[in-house]
This record gives structure tokens, C-alpha cells and sequence, in this order.
């Protein structure tokens, strides 16, 4: 191959989410050529269920290479296939691979929700004789299994470009969203709009998270109020004056309380395996206690009412789902909605939020790798017509009801982009 293919889309998520039924809609209607990287285990080894097939494509990343499948379904195209779709992409070998290969690639992470995904695989499961304990299970391994040669769909997923939440859309409206983002990203009509107040804040508390200096994970927040301005942002970091331990040190805290004296071994509750105990570590039910870090949620609220007071109806994005004492806090200010990117939500803040009205929501929309190639505006754009231009005013724009601002602008063909784009 020559050439770089005019189009690649990818598209990745937990099964059920509606990726190859998409991806198979578009291969009709848009002239794509159809790769799945599944294809090769299940032509190779023909009569597999789900959870063999993920076994063996394990085996496969382990002895081959984690890119192996990609590498196999590459060698298919030719220099005449201008249109390409990759399915079913599982690792992130395999995802680095496809984008290395085609840095046009645009990729998509669909997910829904698991009950909806049970629901549209109900008839297959029952088919073969598999329960909702099956489904269970081989949802669990395909999110992510412990080798980094297995399945990695959650990391995957998270690392998409654009994300879009399924649940309540039917493939009609999958399609349209994915078409609507592969026009921006193209732009084959010199077509631009603008990021929705949604994209804009979650892209900023993920570029603020970099500003974390934690050794396991960077949280990013922000704080937006009902107009869509953005008021105050929080990462996960020290209180002000105090000493970084795990960044200077080079170990996270939470390690070296938990590192036997004796034996050098990590101790999983309070007593080591050689027989050592740490009582310290009894005092504390949570080890995140034992981190002297604020979170990101926390330092969001405190810059917020240490420079404007208390406000109504506000909204807060995350980058992780927020834990219980965050979720406290964010309860007591009477938020109105919590919209996060992590798709594991801790039950007991979950619970809380449900109880007392507080909306919560994962996040759909463009993430940092593709947010400049879709909003960067095309030097040939030159307007759009009045009707148009007034249907963009701040004034024009319709509220949602999470209070976000939605396009009401149509394409030149006439499809709307609004709302649930």
C-alpha cells in the first residue's frame, strides 16, 4: 500500500455497544471496506465461544505480538481501498498499530450501558445457552483481563476520539452521530462548527489533569455553571505548601505504607504474607486515606467558593467518577449534574447522587487526540447563511436539560447535528 486510505474510521467498546452493527451500516451506505480483527481467530478457529475466542486471541498477542491481528488484517488492503473500517479492536498494541499505520484514522468509542447491552444480546445468549452470568463474565474479561497481551476494551475505549454513548439511541441515530463527526473530521464540505459547552469543559478538566503530579492516576475537574461558563478547576494534588512525598520521592504513599519491613512484600490488608503485621494500616478503611493528596473534585470546590461564594445548579466534570467524600461534598452544594469519562462509578457515591436528584452522566463527545482536527476551522470556510448564523448566536441556542447549549444548525444536506450529536 502506496498510499494512505482517503478515510480509515475505527471503531471500538464493549460488545453490545452497537460498534459492528454501526460499522456495518456504514460499509452499505458509505462504500467502506468492512475489516474486523476478530475475523482471523474466528476463521482460524472456527466454532468458538465468545470466551474461547478471547482466549485465544490472549494467546495469539502473547506468542505474536500484541499488534499480531492488526498487522494480519492490514495485509488485506489494497491501494483501490480508499474507505476503511476497522472492527473490534481489543488492545491497545492493536489500536497503536492502526493508528501508527493510518494517522488519518479517526476512531470511535461507543458503550452503553450493561442491562441495554444485555437486552440486545439476550436472544444470541439464550441461543447458545448462556445466562446473564455469562454475560457477566465475559463482559469482565473483555474490559480488561489482568495480561497486557489480553483484552483491554475499557482502556481502549477511553482513548477514543470521539465518545458516544448508545443507551438510549437507535442505530439510526448512531449512524448520524458517527457520520456527523466524520464530516468535521474530513471535512469533505469544508463544514465547521463549533465544540458544545460539553466537549469544551471535559477536554479542559483532561488537559488540566496533566497538571497532577500523582504517580497512579491524574484527575482533572471543572466546574461550569448553567450559562456554560466554566468557574473553577481542581486536580488531584497536595494542599497548597505541602511537600509532593510521591513526586519527589519517586513511590507513591500508599506503597510504601503498605510495604513490609521484613520481607520487602506488599501487604494486602494489615498483615504480610511472612507473617508481619503493620497495625497502622487497621486505622484505615479506605487507603486512599493514606494519600495526603486532595482530589480533583475537592480542589475544584475549594477554588470555587474561595473565589465566588455559593452558586445553584452547577455542573461538574470529571475525569474519573468521583468517590464518596467528593460526592458528599458535591451533594452538600446542591450540584445539578456530574458528568465523568471513567466508566467504573464507585456504588456508594452513586447511590448518594441517585438519592438526593443529582444527575449523573458519561460523558459523549470529541476527546483531546482529535478535538483540534474537528474544531480547527478550514481556512475555506467562509460563513454560513443568515438564517444560520443567527441559529449560532448564544441567544439562539437551545438549552438541554443538562443545561447544555445545543446546535440547532443543519448541514448542507439537511441532517440535524442538534442535540444529539
Amino acid at each position: 500500500m502506496s498510499q494512505l486510505p482517503k478515510q480509515v474510521i475505527c471503531f471500538l467498546g464493549p460488545f453490545g455497544s452497537g460498534c459492528s452493527t454501526t460499522a456495518q451500516i456504514l460499509q452499505v451506505e458509505g462504500n467502506y471496506k468492512y475489516i474486523s480483527l476478530s475475523e482471523y481467530i474466528k476463521t482460524t478457529f472456527k466454532g468458538l465461544s465468545r470466551r474461547e475466542q478471547q482466549i485465544k486471541g490472549n494467546e495469539i498477542r502473547t506468542k505474536d505480538g500484541d499488534d499480531f491481528l492488526a498487522k494480519e488484517v492490514k495485509a488485506k488492503i489494497s491501494n483501490s481501498d480508499s474507505m476503511i473500517i476497522f472492527d473490534s479492536i481489543k488492545n491497545l498494541g492493536e489500536l497503536k498499530y492502526i493508528r501508527d499505520e493510518f494517522p488519518n484514522s479517526i476512531t470511535f468509542g461507543l458503550f452503553a450501558e450493561p442491562l441495554t447491552r444485555w437486552d440486545r444480546l439476550l436472544e444470541q445468549y439464550k441461543h447458545d445457552g448462556k445466562t446473564f452470568l455469562d454475560f457477566k463474565d465475559d463482559d469482565e474479561h473483555d474490559h480488561s483481563d489482568e495480561s497486557i497481551h489480553g483484552q483491554q476494551v475499557y482502556e481502549c475505549t477511553i482513548q477514543s476520539d470521539v465518545l458516544i454513548d448508545t443507551t438510549k439511541k437507535t442505530k439510526e441515530d448512531v449512524v448520524r452521530n458517527v457520520n456527523d463527526y466524520i464530516a468535521l473530521y474530513y471535512k469533505p464540505e469544508k463544514e465547521w462548527l463549533p465544540p458544545t459547552n460539553d466537549e469544551l469543559a471535559m477536554n479542559y478538566a483532561i488537559n488540566v489533569s496533566y497538571l497532577s503530579k500523582c504517580l497512579k492516576r491524574q484527575v482533572g475537574a471543572i466546574i461550569m455553571n448553567t450559562n456554560g461558563e466554566i468557574l473553577s478547576n481542581g486536580v488531584n494534588n497536595p494542599p497548597r505548601r505541602a511537600e509532593h512525598s510521591c513526586y519527589e520521592s519517586g513511590r507513591c504513599q500508599r506503597d510504601v505504607y503498605r510495604t513490609c519491613a521484613k520481607c520487602g512484600n506488599t501487604i494486602k490488608h494489615y498483615k504480610c504474607d511472612c507473617g508481619e503485621e503493620k497495625k497502622e494500616l487497621k486505622e484505615f478503611a479506605n487507603m486512599l486515606d493514606l494519600c495526603n493528596s486532595l482530589h480533583a473534585e475537592e480542589n475544584a470546590i475549594l477554588n470555587l467558593t474561595k473565589r465566588t461564594g455559593y452558586e445553584k445548579g452547577l455542573r461538574i466534570f470529571t475525569t474519573t467518577f468521583p468517590c464518596l467524600l467528593c460526592a458528599k461534598k458535591i451533594a452538600q452544594l446542591e450540584f445539578q449534574e456530574v458528568i465523568y469519562v471513567d466508566p467504573y462509578p464507585v456504588l456508594p457515591a452513586l447511590e448518594l447522587l441517585n438519592k438526593l436528584g443529582i444527575r449523573v452522566t458519561r460523558y459523549s463527545g470529541v476527546m483531546p487526540r482529535a478535538f483540534n482536527q474537528i474544531f480547527n476551522r478550514p481556512a475555506e470556510f467562509k460563513g454560513i447563511d443568515k438564517t444560520q448564523e443567527e441559529q449560532n448566536e448564544p441567544e439562539a441556542c437551545s438549552e438541554s436539560s443538562t443545561g447544555t447549549k445545543e446546535r440547532t444548525d443543519k448541514s448542507e444536506s439537511g441532517s440535524s447535528r442538534a442535540g444529539d450529536r
